[in-house]
């Protein structure tokens, strides 16, 4: 009897360094998993901050897309109006030098006409 309860005192002691073991493990993976969670929340976190950062940006380039069509319109406009304050100031000019020119018209004095 001594030998079967030895046998069964070794068994339960082998069960409970076993058991011990794998509870140690147990406490680990746990661990482990609580720092993966907070890990993963920490990234979702820092995936918000980033979209916001990037919806903020595409908000940034849309005001400056807008901001150079503007521009290139009121610049079009500028060199529309320059061509055609360029062909008043040309007749101005060409009405000028007739003006000044003798010619038969003016009865080629020159001077004031009577």
């Amino acid at each position: 009897m001594t030998s079967a309860a030895s046998q069964v005192s070794a068994a339960s002691q082998s069960l409970a360094e076993g058991a011990s073991e794998q509870a140690a493990s147990l406490e680990e993976t746990s661990a482990s998993l609580e720092e993966i969670a907070s890990m993963t929340k920490q990234n979702a976190d820092h995936s918000n901050q980033a979209d916001g950062l990037m919806q903020e940006a595409n908000e940034g380039v849309g005001k400056a897309n807008g901001s150079m069509n503007r521009l290139t319109q009121s610049m079009g406009e500028i060199s529309k109006a320059s061509e055609e304050t360029s062909k008043i100031i040309k007749t101005i000019d060409e009405d000028r030098l007739s003006n000044q020119s003798p010619g038969p018209e003016r009865g080629g004095g020159g001077g004031p006409c009577r």
